[in-house]
Formats: structure tokens, sequence, C-alpha cells
């Protein structure tokens, strides 16, 4: 699975326009971080998941068929809950990547953005940003 996670993207896409400012250094280090981050959840959740069912309900192309929404009901110790996933085909190649992660209408995504937003802002300007 891991492979198939697009974590730069990502963390751009979480760090938002000061992403533009990073040195290259700092991209890779937030990338690593972040994604470290995100699985360390992800298993924290899955070690909770006993008698886990993934069961696909729907999806639809967007971004001229390059990204694709697929909806899943994913239903852990009998409770369902709705786990939608976002995916981009590479422009380099054929592959696909997840890009994001809905779980009960919330954006992985907007989350960290807010978390990672209240730490910047909390950052002096021009110190080194750190994941």
């Amino acid at each position: 699975v891991v492979p198939r996670i697009d974590f730069r993207s990502m963390a751009m896409t979480v760090i938002g326009p000061p992403w533009r400012t990073m040195s290259e250094d700092q991209h890779d280090r937030f990338t690593h971080e972040f994604a470290r981050k995100v699985l360390r959840q992800y298993a924290q959740a899955l070690q909770l998941a006993q008698g886990l069912d993934v069961e696909v309900t729907g999806g639809r192309t967007t971004n001229n068929a390059r990204q694709v929404e697929i909806d899943t009901v994913v239903t852990v110790n009998g409770r369902p809950r709705s786990v939608d996933y976002v995916v981009r085909q590479s422009s380099s190649s054929s592959r696909w990547y997840v890009v994001n992660v809905m779980v009960e209408g919330v954006s992985l995504l907007n989350h960290y953005k807010g978390e990672f937003g209240r730490i910047m802002d909390a950052q002096p300007s021009g110190s080194e940003i750190e994941g």
C-alpha cells in the first residue's frame, strides 16, 4: 500500500503556499515525517480493527478521468463507516496513487492542513519548518 500513496503531493497540499519557499531538503524531511505520522495513525487504527470488512459502493472520475473518487463502507467491529479514497494517475506513468482519504466526510488533508497550519502560524517568520 505505501508505494501507492503520494505522500509528497499530500504534504504539498497540507503545507499550501509556504511549500514554494521551502528548500528541497525541507520538502524531503517534511514529507518523510508527514508519511510517518499518517502511517502510524493508520497502523494504530488497524490494530483496533477486528472483523474488518470493506465494500466498494461507488465511484466517479474527475480531472479529465485522471482522478477517481472511490466510495467505500468499512465495517469495523460491526460499525459501518464511510471511507472514500481519492486516487490520481501519475503524469509520468500509468500508475495510480492515493492522494486523499475522507472518513465520514472529513478529509485527511483538510485535517492535517488545520493541524500543521496552527504549527506554522506559531513559528517565527523565516524559521525552519520541521515535520
